[in-house]
């Protein structure tokens, strides 16, 4: 369970110990030019009220679809779609950040809905090089992603958190285990006070694959 305690309503719960195994189950399709496939986890979640030493338990559940698709000599699309109840600690944007479920006044867990995704797109640049008659040196990926995190409670706002991520960047294939790479990623989020942020960062990448 991936709980943080909201002290202003929660002061009794706490964790326990998970006696019964999150049930994952998993499909996938492949052609030659492509894949999908789709997962998915249920979750009996246990957690102790302190006040009353007893334990109780909130259902979980999520699924998860994810594919890609090659166009023309190596272009590829992919994508990925996941949400649920009570299964922030399976993604890696929220692990560890105690979004699996939030108190209510009657001192129990209530699990946090969640829903996310991102399309991509990676481009192999033919021409850039007009001395090199073989398969483009250089590349492009592009990559925009989307997160949004409802509130149970609806207090003060109907969602904890918004996100917006957007990525491009060019990469050099300089050779078969030689990377070169600038990228711009940009992001916007909204948090359940209605403030907001944004960030762009500029990066340079050097990648040398074992």
């Amino acid at each position: 369970m991936d709980v943080d305690r909201y002290l202003p309503l929660d002061t009794t719960l706490t964790g326990a110990n998970q006696t019964i195994p999150d049930l994952v189950s998993h499909y996938e399709i492949r052609w030659p030019r492509g894949h999908f496939q789709i997962a998915g986890v249920a979750r009996a979640i246990e957690y102790r009220n302190l006040n009353t030493d007893q334990i109780k338990y909130f259902a979980g559940y999520g699924f998860n679809l994810s594919g890609s698709q090659i166009f023309g000599i190596r272009d590829k699309f992919i994508y990925q779609a996941a949400g649920g109840e009570g299964i922030a600690r399976y993604l890696v944007s929220f692990g560890g950040g105690g979004w699996d479920a939030l108190p209510n006044f009657d001192g129990e867990l209530i699990p946090v809905a969640i829903f996310g995704g991102y399309v991509g797109f990676q481009h192999f640049w033919d021409g850039l090089d007009p001395n090199d008659d073989e398969e483009s040196d250089w590349s492009s990926t592009f990559v925009y992603g989307y997160v949004q995190l409802n509130n149970p409670l609806e207090i003060p706002e109907n969602t904890l958190l918004t996100g917006h991520y957007a990525s491009a960047n060019l990469y050099w294939h300089l050779a078969q285990k030689i990377n070169f790479a600038v990228e711009g990623i940009y992001g916007f989020r909204t948090d359940e006070f209605r403030s907001t942020g944004q960030n762009l960062r500029i990066q340079f990448v050097m990648e040398y694959n074992f």
